[in-house]
């Protein structure tokens, strides 16, 4: 009896492992979990839920049908909760700043006018400014090296970047930051951890496209909007593109917005350990540079674990600058008569002496014109590389009275008929997109920097000589064809001689 009762839990048991072995669905990725359909076993294994495994876009089974790829991102638990106001407080509408006092440092490179701007944006929010730091709530800086920044620590005042400022701005409402670009960074502007390293960016638009562009410039990254096999690093908004087609094919380096808002919170130079962690290939939709965890920024993040709390009497008297009805007492009002323009000339000392400049002149330069635009029947062709670092050139273009040009060059006949016309034809470019600009340079098109507009707009003065990229050069006269040019200069004009149709020698393909 008992022989015949363990024979048939053997073979129970050999068919449930043979079972279990058919049914048992192994994916060649290490990282995926094992599939189980077998009898009994119809869930699959749970696991903990910051431990899941997940896709890579480097997995060879994925490389062959990007479509296919999908993956999630990881739920990061924060054990710490951060405050804006306290939420019992009151917050007048369109005064996010009402009760707070900043200290700005680091500015020393900005322009007066752009120091205005920032007194003034946080003015108009209901802040105000103070040179005592122990009596600020607020330190404004770029980076972590300044001594207010290390008494702010101690203080436990909260640390951030006029990013903050401007998006607490957009918002309309005071929060904890939420960004990179939210907080100063641990590093020198010559001494980035992606100095020297050339990167480009795809799936990413708008907005977030323009801060990450941001944020590679302060790591010292040569960023390009174009994508070659000497790029160092892909970086990758979402799953998909030809661009990562091709990084794939050339084994260039691929990662998510994250790995870069590390860098930019950690100042950590070992890229080539970094770029081997699992987190920085997984890719999801949403807000790309939220940040989904502070354990870089312990420090800097405490002092937002306490609520801000105001006074609101008192925090409305030292706004003084607000006025509730919107008017300003002007000097016409007061003499009750429209007073000579000419008695308030726009100046700007220390901007004028900084750019080599005089407002005063640059007026009268406009005024010359009699109404007629800087860039009257001009048409500039800008190339990627300056669109995506100088963001707003299509508004300084047409705001000066230019017509703007991004989809490609014109084509040789665009070129004869914009000169029949009497139009000036004009390429903006800088060092990395030379190459793109051969064929223009050919066709005796003025290629400049873009300081040429930023340049010209502001001194009301059109000056290619200096801006000038691409010399055009001319191929010097030999002795014989310097006689032949006086000869014919001396002579006559002849109506028998035929007419000589200049040519202009252009890449077809660019048109």
């Amino acid at each position: 009896m008992s022989h015949s009762t363990n024979a048939a839990k053997q073979v129970r048991a050999a068919r449930a492992g043979l079972v279990g072995q058919q049914h048992e669905i192994r994916s060649n990725n290490p990282r995926l979990p094992t599939v189980h359909q077998g009898i009994g076993l119809s869930k699959a294994p749970k696991y903990p839920i910051n431990n899941q495994p997940h896709p890579s876009i480097f997995d060879h089974k994925h490389e062959s049908n990007l479509a296919q790829i999908k993956a999630k991102v990881p739920d990061v638990t924060e054990n710490f909760q951060y405050f804006g106001y306290d939420s019992k407080e009151t917050v007048p509408e369109d005064l996010p700043f009402i009760g707070c006092k900043f200290k700005i440092v680091d500015n020393e490179d900005d322009s007066l006018v752009l120091k205005k701007k920032q007194l003034m944006s946080i003015k108009i929010a209901g802040g105000t400014t103070s040179q005592d730091i122990a009596d600020c709530t607020h330190l404004i800086c770029k980076n972590r090296s300044s001594s207010e920044y290390v008494e702010a620590q101690k203080l436990g005042i909260r640390c951030v970047t006029f990013f903050w400022v401007n998006d607490v701005l957009l918002q309309n409402r005071l929060s904890y930051p939420w960004k990179a670009l939210h907080f100063p960074v641990p590093f020198t502007k010559e001494d980035g951890p992606l100095s020297g390293h050339r990167v480009s960016l795809t799936q990413l638009v708008g907005r977030e496209r323009i801060e990450m562009i941001q944020m590679l410039n302060r790591l010292g990254a040569k960023y390009t909007d174009y994508f070659d096999s000497k790029c160092f690093l892909l970086v990758c908004g979402q799953i998909g593109g030809e661009k990562l087609e091709r990084a794939i094919e050339w084994k260039t380096s691929i990662a998510n917005c994250q790995l870069i808002s590390d860098l930019y919170l950690s100042g950590n130079k070992d890229l080539k350990t970094l770029l081997t962690q699992s987190k920085y290939q997984l890719f999801g939709k949403g807000d790309n540079l939220r940040l989904k965890s502070y354990a870089l920024i312990r420090d800097l993040m405490w002092p937002w674990t306490k609520p801000l709390t105001i006074e609101q009497s008192k925090a409305l008297d030292e706004t003084t600058d607000i006025q509730p009805n919107g008017l300003i007492k002007t000097d016409s009002v007061t003499t009750d008569a429209s007073l000579d323009e000419n008695e308030f000339k726009l100046e700007d000392k220390e901007g004028e002496e900084k750019f080599s400049l005089s407002l005063i002149h640059s007026l009268l330069n406009q005024r010359k014109r009699q109404g007629r635009p800087l860039f009257n029947n001009y048409i500039f062709f800008v190339t990627p590389s300056v669109r995506a670092r100088v963001t707003n050139v299509k508004e300084m273009i047409e705001s000066a009275g230019g017509c703007i040009t991004t989809k490609k060059p014109p084509s040789k006949m665009q070129l004869i008929q914009m000169r029949a016309e009497k139009k000036k034809f004009v390429v903006v470019t800088c060092e990395d997109d030379l190459h793109l600009c051969s064929t223009l340079s050919r066709a005796h098109v003025d290629i400049v920097n873009v300081e040429f507009i930023i340049s010209g707009i502001i001194r009301q003065h059109i000056d290619f000589e200096t801006h000038r990229i691409i010399q055009q050069k001319t191929s010097p006269l030999t002795p014989a064809q310097n006689n032949d040019l006086a000869l014919k200069r001396a002579a006559p004009p002849s109506s028998t001689q035929p007419q000589v149709t200049k040519r202009i020698r252009f890449d077809e393909t660019a048109g």
